[in-house]
């Protein structure tokens, strides 16, 4: 059975506003930020596909290219955060400058209230909700405290699967639109992909 999540508006985000904790304050995610997005260290090859890279701290984090893709995703990262002494999995979306996730060509205004997504691995989808933060956007299936995060299950299925399709309901739509406006995909056999994801899930305890 197909199952499409419907996620929250970045507006809604109420866990950026949980306390000093959370990543978006700490100095890894700013790291992180930094070399993904101001061009501190070269861009993620999709030729190349999955390398391991250490943050700040204690993260450590897998990243990737999309290998095609309809939205101004430019790197898929699965990373360990560490904050206040606890680790959290995460699978988060860069796009490029500082503009919000949109497909090619769309524009900011047209941004709906409600986005949702649709995560297939291999054909199969799995529940999951899209939460945004300004820079970035993190997928995930499950909460640790106040922070998105992914399950170990979902996790173990990206690790042993071969192929990552995100579709993306981002755009209001007119009447008779196509249910999905933007999609990624990313391969997950790709360079050092499984021996990257199983560093990183180990790093977080799984």
């Amino acid at each position: 059975m197909t199952t499409v999540a419907a996620a929250r508006p970045w507006r809604a985000w109420h866990f950026v506003l949980i306390a000093a904790v959370t990543l978006f304050v700490t100095a890894d995610a700013f790291l992180l930020w930094a070399v993904l997005i101001a061009g501190a260290a070269d861009p993620p090859d999709d030729r190349a596909g999955w390398t391991l890279r250490e943050g700040g701290g204690r993260t450590l984090y897998a990243v990737s290219a999309p290998t095609s893709t309809t939205v101004n995703v430019t790197a898929i990262v699965l990373a360990c955060e560490v904050t206040a002494g606890e680790r959290t999995l995460q699978l988060q979306l860069y796009v490029d400058g500082e503009r919000p996730l949109l497909p090619v060509g769309a524009r900011r205004e047209q941004l709906k209230d409600d986005p949702r997504l649709r995560l297939e691995i291999d054909g199969v989808a799995y529940p999951a909700k899209l939460y945004f933060a300004g820079d970035f956007a993190v997928i995930a299936d499950r909460t640790d405290g106040a922070l998105p995060a992914l399950s170990p299950g979902l996790a173990e299925r990206l690790e042993r699967g071969a192929r990552l399709m995100l579709r993306f309901d981002l755009l209001t739509e007119k009447a008779g639109g196509s249910d999905f406006d933007g999609a990624a995909t990313v391969e997950l056999k790709a360079g050092d992909a499984g021996k990257a994801i199983a560093a990183v899930r180990r790093r977080c305890g799984q």
